[in-house]
């Protein structure tokens, strides 16, 4: 969205940066509104979600961050599974994330430093895509074959704006090395 989005708290900016970086995240929205409902019994139930996702499909979810320790005590899991049914019952999808996975977290968080576009210069992202191989390239590889017409440490920021943007698909479940596996978007 190119905008600040705001959060609460490390586990909220977390997952934020992870939507961010999904391809199929096209908005976010924190504490898009409050959901009042009438629940049984006759209580009134207010709910106000930490974000709201846009989808590339034009669906909509709804997301509750909370830590996985807490997502299994009863009061709370039967309040989340309350949500989750009213907001099933307008057609919207919910999720409920807690703590990403570290290696993926640490991977993303770091690759957030290059989103910015206007920061890299477009012959070298237009160099560096021509020189990608259908079976992929390692990252060493891809960068040495810009040499010597730019330096490495002129030509990695470019390498790892063009993973941020999804032009370039890596495996994230490991750190990001100078052997890992690059390829294009499918």
């Amino acid at each position: 969205m190119a905008a600040h989005v705001p959060y609460e708290s490390r586990l909220e900016l977390s997952r934020l940066l992870l939507a961010d970086f999904d391809p199929e995240v096209t908005g976010l929205f924190a504490q898009p509104f409050l959901l009042s409902v009438t629940g049984p019994r006759g209580l009134e139930r207010q709910w106000v979600p930490d974000f709201c996702l846009v989808r590339v499909d034009g669906s909509l979810t709804l997301v509750e961050v909370k830590p996985a320790r807490r997502v299994v005590v009863p009061a709370v899991a039967e309040r989340l599974d309350f949500f989750r049914g009213v907001v099933a019952g307008y057609g919207l999808s919910f999720e409920v994330l807690s703590e990403p996975d570290p290696v993926v977290w640490a991977n993303v968080a770091f690759l957030a430093g290059f989103r910015h576009r206007a920061h890299f210069d477009g012959s070298i992202l237009d160099s560096l895509l021509a020189l990608l191989e259908p079976g992929g390239v390692s990252l060493t590889v891809l960068e040495s074959g810009l040499v010597p017409r730019w330096e490495p440490m002129i030509v990695r920021p470019h390498v790892l704006h063009l993973l941020w943007s999804g032009d370039f698909i890596a495996d994230l479940s490991r750190p990001l090395a100078g052997e890992s596996l690059l390829r294009g978007k499918p």
